[in-house]
C-alpha cells in the first residue's frame, strides 16, 4: 500500500505491520510504528491509512489511521510529525455500511475524503462530517454506473462516473454544498481504431 500527498509518499509493508514516510526529493525517510491504541493487532484492525500534508500552511504532516474498534465501529488515530506521537482523535464512531469504506482516502481542502462512506474528516478541527454523495442518474442506475476515479486535481475534488461509453466528471463545491457536472463525455458515436481493423 502507498499514498502520496504533495510530494510525500506513505508506504506500508504487507499486513500494515510497518510504515515509512518518504520524501523522494531529499531521499529522506522516517519509519512509523502502527498506532498503539488499536483494539486488535494492526494487521486485523487497520482499514485505512492516509497522509495529510499542505506545505503552503505548515512544514509538518499528519498521518490519519482508521481502525476497527468493534463490528461497524471505528476509531481514528493521528500521528503528527511535529510531536512524533500517535493519539486517539475523538470518540469511536459507527458506520453502518461496513466493509472497505476507508481504504481509499483523498486529502483536499484540509479534509480526508472517503467516497465509499461519503464521509470527510477535517484534519485541523478533528471532526467527522457527512459529505454529499455523487448524483445517481435513475434512468441508468440499474445498468451499472461505476466510479472510475475519485481524487484531487489542481486543487479540486473530482469524481468520474462511467456508464458504458458515457463519462461524467463531477467537481465538489469548496463549501461542500454539492457536486456539479464539470464535463460530460459521450463516446457512443466514436468508432475506435481496433474496431475498424476487424
Amino acid at each position: 500500500m502507498h499514498r502520496s500527498c504533495n510530494g510525500l509518499l506513505l508506504c506500508s509493508t504487507f499486513h500494515y505491520c510497518s510504515y515509512y514516510l518518504l520524501n523522494p526529493t531529499t531521499k529522506q525517510h522516517v519509519a512509523l510504528d502502527p498506532p498503539p491504541n488499536c483494539a486488535l493487532p494492526a494487521y486485523e484492525a487497520i482499514v485505512g491509512f492516509h497522509l495529510a500534508f499542505d506545505p503552503s500552511k505548515s512544514p509538518h504532516y499528519k498521518v490519519i489511521c482508521v481502525s476497527w474498534a468493534a463490528i461497524c465501529r471505528y476509531q481514528i488515530d493521528i500521528y503528527s510529525s511535529e510531536t512524533r506521537h500517535w493519539r486517539v482523535s475523538g470518540n469511536r464512531f459507527t458506520e453502518q455500511r461496513c466493509g472497505d469504506r476507508f481504504i481509499e482516502g483523498v486529502f483536499w481542502n484540509g479534509n480526508i475524503h472517503w467516497s465509499g462512506a461519503w464521509l470527510r474528516f477535517n484534519v485541523d478541527l478533528e471532526c467527522l462530517e457527512r459529505m454529499p454523495a455523487a448524483p445517481v442518474y435513475r434512468q441508468y442506475s440499474c445498468r451499472g454506473e461505476r466510479y472510475r476515479y475519485f481524487g484531487e486535481s489542481n486543487d479540486h475534488l473530482h469524481l468520474i462516473q462511467e456508464l458504458g461509453k458515457e463519462f461524467r466528471v463531477f467537481e465538489m463545491e469548496r463549501d461542500y454544498s454539492g457536486w456539479f457536472v464539470k464535463y460530460h463525455v459521450d463516446l457512443s458515436g466514436v468508432e475506435f481504431e481496433h474496431n475498424k481493423q476487424r
